[in-house]
């Protein structure tokens, strides 16, 4: 059993009780047909049909390993936590930096081949984005411009009141526009003259459902459930502060906050919204709150290009 954050030591056996009864509650596992879970190297194992997952972690909570429909990844966390590397069996995919406030900065995916994508953040908004392939940029750059209320606001010429942004440019052909659900989860996707070219659903802990596509139109999105990014390989999500991985239904990592001593469910410190996926969200992997927060929808400009 890892050693708990600061704000656990108090708590006694009850609260491994109740980390373990989360774990199998409240999981996408909840209804698997076997569930093995060991306390001493906090693994957890289930299967469901064909799905089989599997995973391990560090003295510190972080999943170091983890096995989904047949694919093994190993994931590598510096001194602060802080995911850094995903690698699949013997091959590194991802390689991650962060900068003083421990946000993520940069991203660069191996695609093999020679073929790399890097990815530069400014705070939570990816704002730039290029393919290389050896020494060619085969695209750049994706641009997300958000309503009021939703997550993306990069092209701007200046700033209104409230921390709004003003738009660079108006609407263009090529432009595509994404509308969120209650949750801040990209359900559909518009193109310019306001067609649906795709449609998502997801399950409650963010596992992808349905994906429908109206023709060649329609692009394949990072950001999808409750808006956040959704990595290239092992299908985990950044949510800023920690990973998150829609198969367990949990965070990667221990949360570093107490979101609510008087919940019991809040003491499991990977627990997702603790346990209600439908009516709270958590947007900075920290704190959950209450979903709805994020209405509106995302406006997604490409320049083309190979890889658009």
């Amino acid at each position: 059993m890892m050693r708990p954050h600061n704000h656990f030591e108090a708590a006694s056996n009850w609260y491994i009780s109740l980390f373990f009864i989360g774990l199998l509650l409240f999981s996408p596992l909840a209804e698997a047909q076997s569930v093995n879970i060991d306390p001493l190297v906090q693994a957890l194992r289930g299967r469901q049909g064909a799905l089989v997952y599997e995973n391990a972690k560090d003295a510190a909570g972080n999943v170091i390993s983890r096995t989904s429909n047949g694919k093994s990844y190993r994931y590598v966390f510096d001194e602060e936590n802080r995911l850094t590397e995903v690698w699949e069996g013997s091959a590194k995919k991802i390689e991650m930096a962060y900068g003083y406030a421990g946000n993520r900065i940069r991203k660069e995916v191996d695609l093999g081949a020679g073929r790399k994508i890097r990815t530069t953040y400014l705070g939570s908004v990816q704002i730039h984005e290029s393919v290389v392939n050896g020494t060619v940029t085969e695209r750049s750059v994706t641009t997300h411009i958000a309503a009021p209320t939703g997550k993306f606001l990069t092209s701007t010429r200046g700033t209104l009141g409230n921390n709004q942004q003003v738009p660079l440019r108006g609407p263009a052909a090529g432009d595509h526009y994404f509308i969120n659900d209650h949750l801040g989860s990209q359900v559909r996707e518009l193109d310019a003259s306001g067609n649906v070219v795709s449609t998502s659903v997801y399950e409650p802990y963010g596992q992808l459902f349905i994906q429908g596509q109206s023709g060649s139109s329609g692009r394949q999105q990072n950001y999808g459930y409750t808006g956040q990014e959704l990595d290239e390989f092992g299908g985990i999500m950044y949510y800023g502060a920690r990973f998150f991985d829609p198969a367990a239904g949990r965070f990667m990592s221990a949360d570093k906050m107490l979101a609510d001593a008087k919940n019991a469910m809040a003491w499991n410190p990977t627990m997702y919204v603790l346990g209600n996926p439908i009516g709270l969200n958590d947007p900075t992997g920290n704190v959950p709150g209450m979903a709805g927060m994020h209405n509106g929808y995302d406006k997604f400009v490409s320049s083309g290009g190979a890889y658009a």
